[in-house]
């Protein structure tokens, strides 16, 4: 329980949109919200003949904007300056600060503590929470720390000077994940020149170990990070957690996709460490033809971003992240396929690779953990 009082955001937020007719001539500058309180990030610019929406909304320069669908796992941010005048779609409503009860450089280390992100979540729990929107009532109804002004400003200060010192272990794990991926995309690009184009449909077979859910039991579940970045566990949960009836099994050395996602990269081969872990059924599994194909090499094409384009269909701009990607659409998707020898020459590659990047992680994960402990303590009043 933190030592500071306990402010509804209702109190010091105001829903403040600024809605822009689109123009089907006009070129828009777009942004996102990473989940896990790593703020926003551009996306590529689109022209208003991209998309079907009427109207986008501006960002600007200190206030709060929440992503609707994943804000209660931290896609929530304050908008920096070098994101003043992007625009979002109507499932990131934007918030400005009113009143003199909060400094929106507190709120913007708000929205990196992981005790909020679980307050925006609804009663629902599970594997099922993941459909659940964070509306505004929502998030006016959650009660947060809410100091003085003054002492705001102090602990701006004091979590700035201890994030300034994690700042190089983030660059150097930022310049790590780009030499890595340029290194995966000059792969693959080689072998799209010179090896055949096979559809999936000729290595993959959906397969779906479907388990009964029992309300005495326990079942570890497993999301898909965006942007090929794998496999994350989830908290366990019980059967009485989840409204769904069934889950499905992962098995090491499957194909497992997002339907909601895939386009923008979630998808994995599943790694040993996820052997037995259960997703919901809008994650679908694959067995791979191991006479035709290597799983690793497989997996190295789920990091490719051309590979995740192939997904979109004929759909583009902001609707897209309402269509599912279905199995038939995956199978349909050519992708370059070298002789199997190769393949694993490729996967064997690839691990090297990644065993230099984990190894850089490993080396930068300590003051990676460092802000979020300091928040942690910070909000509950013990600094």
């Amino acid at each position: 329980m933190s030592r500071y009082p306990l402010v509804p955001l209702g109190e010091v937020l105001r829903l403040s949109r600024d809605e822009v007719r689109v123009e089907p001539d006009q070129t828009y500058q777009m942004a996102g919200i990473y989940s896990f309180g790593r703020g926003l990030f551009a996306r590529a610019p689109i022209t208003g003949a991209d998309t079907k929406y009427t109207s986008l909304f501006r960002l600007h320069e200190g206030q709060l904007v929440l992503s609707r669908l994943k804000g209660w796992e931290g896609a929530i941010a304050v908008v920096p300056a070098a994101f003043d005048g992007y625009s979002v779609s109507q499932e990131y409503p934007t918030f400005e600060v009113v009143g003199e009860r909060a400094e929106a450089a507190y709120l913007r280390w708000l929205c990196r503590w992981d005790r909020f992100w679980s307050l925006l979540l609804v009663e629902s729990k599970g594997v099922g929470a993941r459909r659940d929107r964070v509306h505004p009532d929502r998030l006016f109804a959650v009660e947060v720390p809410m100091p003085s002004l003054s002492e705001q400003r102090r602990i701006v200060d004091y979590v700035d000077r201890i994030a300034a010192r994690a700042q190089p272990a983030a660059v150097l794990q930022d310049n790590i994940s780009q030499a890595h991926a340029g290194i995966t995309g000059s792969v693959l690009r080689a072998c799209s020149d010179s090896a055949p184009s096979v559809p999936l449909g000729e290595v993959l077979r959906l397969s779906r170990d479907e388990v009964r859910v029992e309300p005495d039991q326990t079942y570890q579940t497993a999301g898909i990070y965006s942007f090929g970045r794998g496999l994350f566990a989830r908290a366990p949960i019980t059967g009485a957690d989840t409204k769904y009836t069934s889950l499905f099994r992962l098995h090491e050395g499957q194909l497992v996709y997002s339907r909601l996602f895939a386009w923008e990269g979630a998808l994995s081969v599943v790694p040993s460490d996820f052997d037995g872990a259960y997703v919901s059924q809008e994650f679908p599994t694959f067995v791979v033809d191991r006479a035709q194909a290597e799983p690793a090499y497989l997996g190295w094409l789920c990091r490719w971003r051309p590979f995740w384009e192939l997904l979109r269909g004929e759909a583009t701009g902001l609707g897209l992240r309402r269509q599912r990607v279905h199995p038939d659409r995956l199978l349909a998707v050519h992708v370059p396929l070298p002789p199997l020898p190769e393949q694993r020459r490729l996967a064997a590659l690839a691990g090297l690779v990644d065993a230099l990047a984990s190894s850089s992680r490993q080396a930068a994960m300590g003051l990676d953990a460092l802000v979020p402990s300091v928040l942690r303590v910070v909000f509950d009043g013990r600094v």
